[in-house]
């Protein structure tokens, strides 16, 4: 049998002994001679996936608000700091609002298109400048990070293939990238070309500077091209780059779920060497083989069971090696495991 089809039928423990391949449950065929008629313990029933994908929603809601507010208050520190100093200038024309906060957005995005600078003979606003770059830049990276790595467990939650999210990511870059060809084509007069040009290197953070909006319009369509575009882009190049790395790891897998279970695999799946291989011990091998689980995530679990079953027999006076279902309990293991974890 290959590990899928175990996956799939086991309903007794499977015995290692000396041969090179494991009994199916239920043929009749066993290695060893111990624990031939135990059965395994059924697992816990998993939540409804609506349930889950509703806190997931709302999780994911919850933290969007606390970044959009954290971004808006370094924003608007920006503005009001370099509005009140008066230490910017431009290449022709005089400085208005929309020009402070566009050379705001384009700092702390790292695009910085040149045509708004700090002015020269300011040591001291050019000291600010570089700590609002430095702090933009690790709170920026910290929120992508954040916002990538959850959109990701949510798609997880979700069963979406990686096919799926591939798709949409190219047409979320192809709609941010002919939105802004329209928009700056009408609204400055350039050629599709020339406005396809712009929106491309604005939304990846290169900024020539050759090219700028010279109208308030366009100034206004830039600032939010910047903030939607810059956003968009991201997150959908970071779900490209996730798609591509899931697909790979789940031929991977089914790779591996088909290779035959050899009696190298039995030894290593029988931790307690009892001389039988239980469903726990089966699974949990299955999911370090993958890669779904490490070593130093099972040791935590394990930790924390432990934990809270010394916990558990010092609030019962019993002896018992398992956890006890009572809310009480329950809410005592939920400590526990955060504490450890």
């Amino acid at each position: 049998p290959n590990f899928c089809t175990v996956l799939c039928t086991m309903d007794t423990e499977v015995e290692v002994g000396d041969q090179g391949s494991a009994a199916m449950p239920g043929e009749g065929k066993h290695f060893g001679a111990a624990n031939a008629g135990a059965t395994h313990t059924a697992l816990p029933t998993a939540p409804k996936p609506s349930s889950v994908h509703h806190a997931a929603l709302v999780s994911e809601a919850m933290f969007g608000l606390v970044i959009a507010c954290a971004v808006a208050l370094l924003l608007a520190f920006g503005v009001v700091a370099f509005s009140l100093s008066n230490s910017l200038r431009r290449g022709t024309g005089g400085i208005e609002l929309i020009d402070v906060v566009i050379f705001v957005v384009v700092s702390a995005l790292g695009t910085g298109f040149g045509d708004t600078v700090v002015d020269p003979a300011s040591s001291g606003m050019k000291v600010v400048v570089i700590l609002y770059i430095w702090v933009s830049a690790f709170i920026f990276t910290f929120v992508v990070g954040l916002w990538v790595s959850r959109a990701a467990r949510l798609r997880r939650l979700e069963g979406a293939s990686p096919r799926d999210a591939l798709a949409i990511s190219v047409a979320v870059v192809a709609v941010v990238l002919q939105a802004g060809s329209v928009v700056f084509s009408r609204v400055e007069g350039w050629t599709f070309t020339d406005s396809l040009y712009f929106a491309t290197v604005s939304i990846c953070s290169v900024g020539y500077g050759d090219m700028v909006p010279i109208t308030r319009l366009g100034k206004f369509a830039l600032l939010v091209y910047l903030l939607a575009g810059l956003a968009a882009t991201t997150f959908a190049m970071s779900t490209m780059v996730d798609a591509i790395a899931v697909y790979f790891l789940q031929s991977a897998e089914h790779r591996f779920l088909r290779q035959r279970i050899s009696q190298r695999d039995l030894a290593a799946m029988d931790q307690d060497r009892d001389g039988a291989v239980t469903e726990s011990e089966f699974i949990l091998f299955i999911l370090q083989e993958i890669g779904r689980v490490s070593p130093e995530e099972l040791l935590d679990l394990r930790a924390a069971f432990h934990s809270q079953v010394a916990q558990s027999r010092s609030t019962r006076g019993t002896q018992s090696s398992g956890l006890s279902t009572t809310e009480a309990q329950a809410k005592l293991f939920a400590r526990s495991y955060s504490t450890v974890v």
